[in-house]
């Protein structure tokens, strides 16, 4: 699911407690288990805030406490671009994971937000900076000193500032079934080159920064749909009602909430028992067992997200050719 704002700031409030240390901050965040090491791993000799980074990219991709689909956040995809961008611009002689005012401002320049969202960012960056100064000079022990910014304030200034999208068309979901049918790898996962391929054709990075849309492959195919769904209607450049109807961004956060929570088993489908429980009017379908065979494209007698979401759509053109 990511990383939403209360989580981010969650892990940058570690940071300062802890002097931005990873080896201190991880054990907080990914508790250990059966009196196991911590489940997340990292190169013991890779610089501090490279580390740092490493269980950023560790947090998005796991469930956490604070995983709430209503809340705005930075998707697990967004975090691996804007690390891959932070690892790009630290300079080659330094390597420390740490950026200064001008790399942080070329890492914005490197994705592909409107003019004015991208200085509502920069804004919020040269607040943080001078936030850090303060805290460089009143404590001389912080790591993170007044000329160089970490990845996790990237992130916290990022989602002040990021914009909604234009949200979903009926031709959107059918577009990712279509992704989802002719890329499915290893039983139960998607081709991370064809990930790639399907990030960069939303265009969230300039052209000559495409090398860090690079993704793996260890998300189970039903929730990396998930996320992929919520990408698309934040970052798709072709939303309109002239095309049919449109669902926000909100609602499409409404929608994968409602999704979730009849997900009784929390397997990432919709079985036909749980559909029929179903009480939302909005999300209802009349004719649960017609539904299944129209659009259970995997014949499992379960509903992916996509598939989900293009019944509500189906419903919704069929109560208003009713009404027609």
């Amino acid at each position: 699911m990511g990383l939403n704002k209360e989580q981010v700031k969650e892990i940058v409030d570690l940071f300062k407690k802890y002097k931005n240390c990873a080896d201190k901050i991880a054990p907080q965040l990914c508790p250990r288990r059966n009196n196991e090491n911590s489940d997340f791993d990292y190169d013991e000799d890779r610089p501090n805030n490279r580390k740092v980074k490493d269980l950023l990219v560790y947090m998005a991709g796991k469930d956490k406490p604070l995983d709430d689909w209503k809340l705005q956040s930075i998707s697990s995809i967004e975090v691996q671009i804007y690390v891959g961008l932070f690892n790009k611009f630290d300079p080659w002689f330094d390597y420390s994971g740490l950026l200064n005012y001008d790399e942080v401002k070329n890492v914005v320049k490197a994705l592909t937000l409107e003019e004015d969202v991208k200085k509502q960012l920069v804004d919020e960056i040269r607040k943080i900076f001078k936030v850090l100064m303060k805290d460089s000079a009143e404590d001389s022990l912080i790591f993170t000193t007044s000329e160089t910014m970490s990845a996790p304030y990237f992130l916290m200034a990022f989602l002040k500032v990021k914009p909604k999208g234009r949200g979903l068309n009926k031709h959107h979901v059918q577009e990712l079934i279509h992704f989802h049918k002719n890329n499915k790898i290893n039983g139960d996962q998607i081709d991370p080159v064809a990930i790639s391929k399907f990030i960069k054709k939303l265009s969230l990075v300039q052209e000559e920064h495409e090398d860090v849309l690079v993704f793996d492959s260890r998300r189970k195919t039903p929730f990396q749909l998930q996320e992929l769904l919520l990408v698309l209607a934040e970052y798709n450049k072709g939303a309109s009602e002239e095309n049919g109807p449109v669902y926000s961004t909100d609602s499409v956060r409404d929608l994968l909430l409602h999704f979730s929570n009849y997900d009784v088993d929390k397997n990432g489908l919709l079985s036909k028992e749980e559909l029929k429980k179903i009480q939302e009017p909005r999300y209802q379908i009349e004719d649960v067992d017609t539904t299944f065979k129209e659009l259970d494209t995997e014949d499992d007698e379960h509903l992916y997200i996509t598939e989900f979401f293009m019944a509500v759509f189906v419903e919704r053109d069929r109560k208003n050719a009713i009404k027609d």
